[in-house]
């Protein structure tokens, strides 16, 4: 099977979040990513280098999973996230206290 580069977001050289596989990949050592998390990286992705204010965010989870979900939720989500693949520079995911997120991945690569 061909490897699909569109379904790739790189935050290093040797580091991606590949969307096709729900898996996020350092140095060639794959992590499974549940598909929350995967939903959440393609919204943040789609607004790459703006910022994804919470309640947009929360919205946006809640009518993903006919569930609410709430500022306080949508922190600890993004907290387990970036341990998940927080081993490398946490730059990648800022914080914008009280507004939201910015992610911001490699563009150059």
């Amino acid at each position: 099977m061909a490897l699909n580069e569109e379904n790739r977001v790189y935050l290093q050289d040797d580091c991606y979040i590949d969307f096709e596989r729900s898996v996020f990949v350092n140095k060639n050592l794959p992590c499974a990513l549940t598909q929350q998390e995967i939903r959440l990286l393609k919204r943040m992705n789609a607004k790459a280098g703006s910022i994804a204010t919470y309640k947009e965010l929360t919205d946006y989870l809640s009518d993903q999973y006919d569930s609410t979900f709430s500022q306080r939720e949508l922190q600890i989500f993004i907290s387990r996230l970036r341990k998940k693949i927080g081993e490398i520079n946490t730059t990648y995911l800022l914080s914008v206290r009280g507004v939201g997120y910015v992610f911001l991945p490699d563009k150059e690569i």
